[in-house]
């Protein structure tokens, strides 16, 4: 349940942090559409960023002492989680449910992630 407590840590800082931004930013493109694909796109840069730069330890996974280990540390890994981590966000009652029945992510046997 680490993994899950950590993604809420993640997750509220993400928006605590850049909610001032998020409202400027719609008050610029006043389009729903792009305020929604600037949001995406920072989500998938402070994955990448994360994923690649600090091996997948987050700001939440440090706080709840969780590391991950990855099969192979590339900057195509850190795409891929990046992404699935971003689809997970979207999906996340039926990800939750999953994580709860198998303790493991429905994305790590295809990257190459174990919990350590």
């Amino acid at each position: 349940m680490k993994r899950v407590y950590a993604a809420i840590i993640d997750y509220v800082t993400f928006f605590c942090v850049g909610g001032i931004f998020f409202n400027n930013v719609y008050d610029i493109v006043k389009s729903f559409k792009i305020y929604l694909m600037i949001i995406v796109l920072l989500f998938f840069l402070y994955f990448f960023f994360q994923d690649f730069f600090f091996q997948g330890i987050s700001f939440g996974k440090r706080i709840v002492w969780l590391k991950l280990r990855f099969r192979e540390k590339t900057i195509g890994t850190a795409i891929k989680h990046s992404l699935f981590k971003i689809l997970a966000c979207m999906l996340w009652p039926v990800t939750l449910m999953y994580y709860i029945a198998k303790h493991r992510m429905f994305y790590d046997k295809i990257i190459g992630i174990e919990e350590v």
